[in-house]
């Protein structure tokens, strides 16, 4: 319990705690019992809640990122191919405690329960602004009305992958 953790090592624990336990189980105490530290050394790098949550969650669409970027190549797509392209690395083991922590995300943000909306929605910004830089489409205006599409589609199937209703 003396030895020293730096803000990193803290943060990969409070991924791995968000992982196995979502949003309602990350707590400092649960990070400070996953790395076996006092849960004051989890508020000395992270001093709210919130910023523990985004710190963790922008770690997870780091990675989410680099698996989609593989996936779309590096040429502008058009958004069924982009949709297409996605989802098998949206439904896969690979990332699906992730998608649990957005779906509860997106709950708690439809509640209204701060700071889960705030979260959401910078997240899904950040997410239609990385794909709009992938459409393929005219204007600037396109490619970002394109890209929400887009998001909207993996969205909504994501929600009905989660419920088992698969055509």
């Amino acid at each position: 319990m003396g030895s020293r953790h730096s803000r990193e090592e803290i943060l990969d624990g409070a991924v791995r705690v968000l992982l196995e336990r979502g949003v309602s189980g990350l707590s400092f105490a649960s990070v400070g019992d996953a790395l076996g530290i006092a849960d004051r050394t989890v508020v000395y790098y992270f001093p709210t809640k919130a910023h523990l949550l985004q710190a963790a969650v922008e770690a997870g669409s780091v990675s989410l990122r680099d698996l989609l970027g593989a996936a779309f190549g590096t040429d502008a797509l058009p958004p069924a191919d982009l949709i297409e392209r996605a989802w098998p690395v949206i439904s896969s083991a690979e990332a699906h405690p992730w998608m649990r922590v957005y779906l509860e995300l997106i709950g708690a943000s439809a509640r209204g329960d701060e700071p889960h909306r705030s979260l959401a929605r910078s997240i899904t910004e950040s997410w239609i602004a990385w794909v709009a830089e992938r459409v393929a489409a005219a204007t600037p205006a396109d490619r970002l009305r394109e890209a929400q599409q887009v998001v909207a589609a993996i969205d909504g199937r994501l929600v009905i992958h989660t419920l088992g209703i698969e055509a």
